[in-house]
């Protein structure tokens, strides 16, 4: 189950990359962790974010992209890859931008790498 302690953790780091420009989605429903793995996987979130009492803990996050475990690292750690990867991403768009004539929108797969599942491992 999940205590609030996890729930509050959890709340805690969403704020944190909230406050780094990142859309954060929380869900703090009681199930167990493969289910709600699973459940949100048919949503595709560009990253999955798993705060259990062990990372609360140490201070830590436990990060999956799509199907892949990336493991645990600290919260500014993961901001810092998510910040290269869109720095990376925009780069090769801003030089499709000037190749295709100049003013076109910025793509939804741009969009959706700075939103974030969040949740707890109870």
């Amino acid at each position: 189950n999940i205590t609030e302690k996890q729930a509050q953790y959890c709340r805690d780091v969403a704020k944190v990359f909230k406050a780094a420009g990142f859309r954060v989605e929380l869900d703090l429903r009681n199930e167990k962790i493969g289910y709600k793995i699973r459940d949100n996987s048919k949503y595709r979130y560009p990253y999955q974010v798993v705060v259990g009492e062990n990372e609360k803990e140490n201070g830590l996050i436990s990060v999956r992209r799509k199907a892949e475990d990336l493991g645990s690292m600290q919260v500014e750690e993961f901001i810092a890859r998510l910040n290269g990867e869109l720095a990376a991403d925009n780069q090769a768009w801003q030089v499709y931008c000037m190749e295709d004539g100049g003013s076109a929108e910025i793509p939804n797969r741009l969009k959706l790498k700075r939103y974030i599942l969040m949740f707890s491992n109870g």
